[in-house]
């Protein structure tokens, strides 16, 4: 994910529905790339669409949707590091998004939406 166009190109969406089937098939798997999704491309740029073929149950998308929830095991297992590119156009404004994380107030916010901020 993190070499994907979406995550080089500010004008490029990812659409959920494309991956809804893998979530009944490989939770892990799907659930795994979302997070990818939401390091490398944020979720501003992560959409619902209705185009996926997913008829003629929709709402039961829409509903695990909504429910979703990170597995303790994958929030254990899955490490996602934070580094700032050489390149980075803005590598103060990174430098200081990391440093954020690592503080004390983001790890209050993490904890309050149920995850370990270790």
């Amino acid at each position: 994910m993190g070499k994907s166009i979406a995550s080089r190109f500010e004008n490029v969406y990812l659409i959920l529905p494309l991956w809804f089937n893998q979530y009944y098939l490989q939770p892990y798997k799907m659930l795994e790339r979302l997070g990818e999704a939401l390091l490398y491309v944020g979720s501003e740029r992560i959409c619902y669409g209705s185009e996926a073929f997913i008829w003629p149950h929709v709402q039961t998308y829409i509903d695990t949707l909504a429910n979703l929830v990170m597995p303790d095991e994958l929030q254990d297992t899955l490490v996602f590091g934070a580094a700032v590119m050489a390149s980075s156009r803005e590598a103060a404004a990174a430098r200081q998004f990391v440093d954020f994380l690592r503080s004390q107030e983001a790890a209050m916010v993490i904890a309050a939406k149920g995850m370990d901020p270790a």
